[in-house]
């Protein structure tokens, strides 16, 4: 690979150039450039030599490093300043350069401001390639979970910081101590699909096994045929452009396998929903032979090796599908959502309106056939309503909610094919879905201009229907576009979502977090093939391993790469474990990705009295206001398999705690409680309180009941209600600590716990010391992270306190 890597980047042209401002930069780029280029040998150098014990677990970086070389925008970029300087470098320092080329001064334009930014702003790192730098990380991570290596790093946190120069000195370190370090085993998991049909009664149809060192897949024919009995073949194949002429994306369902087919003359079992789908793909031309890949028959599900294999060819899988059927399953409203969202009624008078109110592109050339005039208003009025309604029930579907359906709607060439409606009876294209969506704000807007020409004096007077049907559509919520629709190619729009942010693994972590998967590591694993591939293939997909190992790989690279900040939104492993005496198998910092819904019940959101809001989304309400954005504690933390080292800030210990739903039928005792229990530490000289004692007990409850301060509509007894549902319902605690402070936290907490601000992340953690047999570890403190918390900082200032208080370097394990 050293000799390729000379190839693709050669030594950096030298200049003379009397302009001094862009020698300092060819100067400054060309020591980066040596730097980039020494990581990426060594490097390399480090996986040739450590793939040749561990091929299988390394494997996956060393294509990542190889792609990236050959593939990113960054050899790209080079190239563009690598031809600039080597044609300055033949250059005279007396030549006239704006004359040899009249853009060059555009060129030197942009290099000026490239160091302006430098100059004004510290972090802006242009010459530091960040993708070889998470490449890196990554290649650190693994080395140190392979050999099970201890590392501590040897500067304090202030002082690191991921750029190249560190990362090269901490490769070189771990890389010694592998070499003369045994391979750790892996804790290898084996999963089977559950099926109700025992396997006397369901065969076997994956005799043949695949060729996991190519890319093979299988495909499932389906014979022509009529009624219920469904003749099926599977057949082998290598992936490539004509290898699949139809892929299926759906909802798999929480159905048993009750119903079968027959696959090479033996049954197989199937859920009802797929069995549904294949009746109604063969019905629509009982004459043909269908080719379809359908990633529950064509994959065996109880083999966790193929399964990785096949996982990891899914980019290539639906990219090469000629066709992608998508299929909505039918789902109702139901009661809790505002019928109003979902249907719509036509008036009387507008009876030749005869489309369906569900049939998608009926209902869209309606619209587009529809007059201008402002006699026809009402017509357009009830056609846009419909398609509101239209649009809301397409959404509502299952499908729009799973991890797995974004790629599989995000990644086929041609634009995929919905069916939508009872047994698929309607069809409509992803264009024809974006159409849709475009018309609706069209549509609006001229609603809105013709209304705004009816008050002004124009002749026509609207009816009663007209009446009726304007004050629904005001009435109406937008409709928020799906993450697939900014994932489509040529599709992303800037000003809703940054095109760029949306291909890092930050960002796509951020906006997939209330996306479900049944199994929780696809809610990792179906990401890879949604980033730039060199960046996917650092996400590794083996589902031999535990769930827990895929979540400690996947939050150390989120941690190294930007820090913690994604913790106010997700939750945390040891805020999800049902078992809270079991021994904890992964370490504490780990974040749990399976699901969140914290920024949808927020007390910022909630209007209305019995408007829902969760712990988790009281806390998410209250970063943009919390004390760790004006307190700089630093954004810098190393996570390895083991221990997570941030710097951080101790406020306080617990010194009285419960949970909250030991006081269910006692609420205003309890209340009671919390002020007491500070006014006897005030009394007792223990610790002065951040807060006043005077201050109104209103401020207890509405912290408890997590209120954010403003107004809202409707009985405040009936909001006490319904927050403390939501808390008692689990294993939250209240706590005061030995200055005054009252919090609440998401699990139960001990007396004693540190209450933490940890590296800048606007959220409170409770820190727990580690302890072993014969004492506390060796070395530096220890903690777990035990719960994470809100406090009642509306009164006193916290913010002076918190700038009174040390920065220290904390390790989490």
């Amino acid at each position: 690979m050293e000799s390729e890597l000379g190839d693709i980047f050669p030594p950096f042209p030298t200049i003379t150039t009397p302009d001094t401002d862009l020698n300092g930069f060819h100067s400054r780029f060309s020591r980066a450039y040596t730097l980039f280029v020494t990581v990426a040998h060594v490097l390399q150098s480090i996986l040739n030599d450590l793939c040749t014990r561990e091929p299988l677990r390394l494997g996956f970086i060393n294509g990542a490093i190889q792609d990236y070389f050959e593939h990113s925008t960054f050899k790209h970029k080079y190239n563009q300043l690598y031809e600039l300087f080597d044609k300055l470098s033949t250059l005279q320092p007396s030549t006239d350069w704006v004359e040899f080329d009249p853009s060059f001064h555009y060129v030197v334009e942009f290099l000026m401001q490239r160091i302006k930014w430098e100059e004004q702003d510290e972090s802006y790192n242009f010459d530091i390639p960040q993708g070889l730098t998470e490449i890196a990380q990554s290649t650190v991570y693994e080395i140190i979970n392979i050999y099970d290596i201890d590392f501590i790093p040897e500067t304090s946190l202030e002082e690191w910081h991921p750029s190249l120069s560190n990362i090269l000195h901490v490769l070189s370190i771990v890389h010694e101590k592998a070499i003369y370090s045994e391979v750790r085993q892996p804790i290898n998991i084996k999963k089977s699909e559950p099926t109700i049909i025992t396997q006397e009664e369901s065969k076997n149809p994956y005799t043949k096994p695949l060729d996991h060192s190519s890319k093979q897949i299988r495909i499932l024919k389906i014979f022509p045929g009529t009624g219920s009995y469904i003749r099926c073949s599977l057949e082998q194949r290598t992936l490539g452009p004509e290898a699949i002429d139809m892929a299926l994306s759906y909802v798999w369902g929480r159905g048993e396998r009750k119903k079968c087919i027959w696959i090479d003359e033996a049954y197989f079992a199937v859920t009802e929903r797929l069995y549904e789908i294949l009746l109604k793909l063969r019905d629509l031309d009982p004459s043909r032979t269908i080719h379809i890949w359908i990633d529950a028959v064509c994959i065996n599900q109880s083999d966790s090796e193929e399964k990785t294999h096949q996982v990891r060819l899914m980019r290539d899988i639906y990219t090469a599908a000629k066709q992608t059927i998508i299929w909505l399953s039918y789902t109702l409203p139901d009661a809790t959502t505002n019928p109003n969202d979902f249907d719509f009624v036509l008036p009387e008078g507008l009876e030749e309106i005869t489309v369906d109110r569900y049939d998608l592109c009926s209902i869209i050339k309606e619209l587009q056939d529809c007059p201008s005039q402002v006699q026809s208003i009402e017509k357009k009025t009830a056609l846009y309503l419909m398609l509101w309604c239209c649009i809301q029930n397409i959404l509502l579907q299952e499908w729009w909610e799973r991890t797995w359906t974004i790629q599989e709607a995000a990644l086929p060439r041609s634009p995929p094919i919905f069916y939508f409606g009872e047994c698929g009876k309607f069809q409509f294209s992803f264009d024809d879905m974006m159409l849709a969506m475009n018309m609706l704000s069209e549509v609006n807007e001229l609603l809105r201009q013709t209304l705004h020409d009816l008050e002004n004096g124009q002749e026509y007077k609207p009816s009663n229907a007209l009446s009726t049907m304007i004050t629904r559509a005001n009435t109406m919520r937008p409709i928020r576009r799906p993450l697939l629709f900014y994932l489509r190619p040529g599709l992303a729009r800037k000003e809703m979502i940054g095109e760029e942010n949306l291909h890092t693994f930050d960002s796509i972590i951020h906006f997939t977090n209330a996306y479900k998967a049944t199994n929780p590591q696809d809610k990792i694993f179906a990401l890879q093939s949604l980033l730039p591939r060199w960046l996917g293939q650092l996400i590794h997909i083996n589902y031999a391993e535990t769930c827990e190992d895929t979540f400690t790989r996947a939050t150390a690279r989120l941690y190294n790469k930007g820090g913690m900040a994604v913790v106010s939104v997700l939750k945390l492993l040891v805020e999800t474990r049902t078992d809270r005496k079991a021994t904890p198998t992964a370490p504490s910092w780990v974040i749990d990705f399976t699901f969140s819904e914290a920024h949808r019940f927020t007390s910022d959101d909630a209007k209305m009295a019995t408007h829902h809001v969760t712990p988790d989304g009281f806390i998410f309400s209250r970063i943009r206001s919390h004390p760790a954005r004006r307190r700089p504690i630093g954004s810098r933390c190393f996570a390895t398999p083991r221990s997570l080292f941030c710097s951080g800030i101790y406020i306080d210990r617990i010194w009285k705690t419960d949970l909250m739903n030991e006081y269910k039928d006692e609420l205003h005792t309890s209340l009671l409680g919390f002020k007491i229990g500070r006014e006897q530490r005030q009394r007792r000289g223990l610790g002065e309180s951040f807060t006043s004692f005077s201050a109104e007990a209103s401020s207890i409850v509405c912290f408890i009941a997590m209120i954010s301060g403003k107004v809202l509509e409707g009985d405040f007894l009936d909001l006490l209600q319904h927050r403390y549902a939501n808390i008692y319902n689990g294993d939250h605690s209240y706590f005061i600590t030995d200055k005054g402070l009252l919090g609440m936290a998401t699990t139960s907490t001990r007396v004693g716990d540190k209450i933490c601000l940890l590296q800048g992340v606007p959220v409170y953690f409770i820190l727990r010391e580690v302890e072993v047999l014969g004492g506390k570890l060796e070395g530096s403190l220890q903690h777990r992270i035990v719960a994470r918390a809100a406090l009642n900082d509306t009164f006193g200032d916290l913010d002076k306190v918190l700038d009174s208080l040390p920065i220290d370097n904390i390790r989490i394990v």
